[in-house]
């Protein structure tokens, strides 16, 4: 059983591709006859599977299900309008930075998690901030902010000076490949620590190490800095908040462009078109 198929490409895939080789070779040495293992390989996102299971396995890919006649049941999942899933927002400012832009955007976001009134269990969904980016540049400009810009204007905008949320070096969390392997798993514990602790995280930074097997059901609320080169590296982040599955706890991706970037401000002219055919991409 093979997960995640999409991510074998490049190095990773010739890797795996070795191993398939090799056990299917050990199967075979006993008897000619032998029937050869059969693979079962799943995932979400992924183009042309057809040539990267010859290229993995030496085999043509058979796809189960087969399309149907409804698109709201997939056999594997069926659309549910009744429970809230996963809200992508766009945000681009023509008339400021992409420094501004985003420092005002996480510390709105931030604030509003106080000022607003919900209830514990939703505003613990919110709490912890997930900030996603596709470069180390961008994110250590992000995690610069988060210890000087963004408090700052939250003290700006908060109405009640005395109810202003904290954002410190305790509380500021990165996990990017600069981290210590031995220290992610420690992070991703942290993650799933609620509100009510000292220990609560406020502000993640990201690449996209937390795009994969991340599931941490309280997390509610991400930023994307810019549009990443990927519809499925897209899909794969954004998929990591909103994933309660009694549907308590509904995503909010907000899609920050820069106003600089030709590329972002086509993503953003044409947000509603490409977010409703997502996996068309």
């Amino acid at each position: 059983i093979q997960d995640e198929l999409h991510l074998l490409a490049g190095p990773l895939g010739t890797i795996v591709g070795a191993y398939e080789a090799a056990i299917e070779s050990l199967c075979k040495m006993r008897s000619s006859t032998m029937t050869p293992p059969m693979i079962i390989a799943s995932t979400a996102t992924i183009r042309d599977s057809n040539n990267q299971s010859q290229a993995l396995f030496g085999r043509r890919a058979e796809v189960f299900p087969p399309p149907g006649l409804i698109s709201g049941d997939s056999f594997f999942a069926k659309e549910d309008k009744e429970r809230p899933g996963r809200m992508y927002l766009g945000v681009l400012s023509p008339i400021h930075s992409k420094s501004t832009s985003l420092i005002r955007t996480c510390a709105t976001l931030s604030q509003a998690v106080v000022e607003l009134q919900l209830t514990e269990e939703i505003q613990d969904a919110y709490w912890t901030q997930v900030v996603y980016h596709n470069s180390l540049r961008e994110l250590g400009q992000t995690t610069t902010f988060a210890r000087d810009d963004i408090p700052a204007w939250i003290f700006q905008i908060a109405e009640d000076h005395d109810n202003v949320r904290s954002l410190n070096d305790a509380n500021v969390l990165e996990v990017t490949s600069n981290v210590q392997s031995s220290e992610i798993p420690e992070a991703l514990r942290r993650l799933e620590v609620d509100m009510s602790s000292a220990n609560s995280v406020s502000l993640l930074a990201c690449t996209n190490m937390f795009s994969v097997g991340v599931d941490v059901q309280r997390l509610g609320l991400m930023v994307v800095v810019s549009q990443p080169k990927s519809t499925a590296e897209y899909i794969q982040a954004t998929s990591r908040v909103g994933r309660a599955e009694d549907g308590s706890r509904p995503g909010l991706v907000i899609c920050h462009y820069g106003t600089n970037k030709p590329r972002d401000r086509s993503h953003y002219e044409h947000f509603a078109g490409y977010h409703a055919a997502l996996y068309k991409y």
